[in-house]
């Protein structure tokens, strides 16, 4: 409305709850060892906005099968020191039972190049190890132990995504990536 010369604006606006959480947690006896129970389960924590800053953090952790398991870890912080630069942390460990384990560490940096343009700079960590010496599941399974360095470069927007409203929002994502996988030779299994 106008009154004295000038325009009030007046917006009905409401807080929308943006974390998450559901998990599952189960005891299970343990097969290889008889008479000892495991814990199982599934876990999936989405903290949004974090005291109000921005900030996310996200856990997904589930373990249904004996002596397998995935973690997921990703933390995101906004505008640092109030400046516009923000930072990008992520962790991937997937345990197969006894046969390997794989994981992904990220970093990322980036700036807001305008509203809602991002432009960031990420290194990449894939690594794999083997946990069998057994020279039959690692020549049907084609597996060895691997790292993977990854430098990438992103231009993207920042539009929220919401699974629980349609919107006419669009969003794009253009990367870059040059990296270098090595093979590497594990001790504990035969040359041969």
């Amino acid at each position: 409305g106008f009154s004295g010369g000038k325009a009030k604006v007046y917006l009905d606006l409401q807080e929308l709850p943006a974390s998450s959480f559901e998990g599952v947690i189960g005891i299970l006896p343990n097969q290889a060892q008889g008479d000892k129970l495991q814990l199982t389960g599934y876990l999936d924590l989405q903290l949004a906005n974090l005291f109000s800053t921005g900030r996310a953090l996200s856990m997904k952790w589930q373990k249904f099968s004996f002596q397998s398991q995935q973690l997921d870890l990703a933390y995101h912080h906004p505008y640092l020191f109030n400046s516009k630069i923000l930072l990008d942390f992520g962790f991937n460990l997937v345990k197969q039972d006894t046969t390997f384990i794989n994981r992904r560490l990220e970093f990322g940096v980036g700036t807001y190049l305008w509203k809602n343009i991002i432009f960031n700079g990420n290194y990449i960590r894939f690594s794999g190890n083997l946990t069998t010496s057994d020279s039959d599941i690692i020549q049907d399974q084609g597996i060895a132990d691997y790292k993977t360095d990854l430098y990438t470069l992103n231009l993207s927007n920042s539009v929220r995504e919401d699974d629980f409203q349609f919107t006419n929002d669009w969003t794009f994502k253009v990367g870059f990536s040059i990296g270098e996988k090595t093979i590497e030779k594990n001790p504990n299994i035969p040359t041969q």
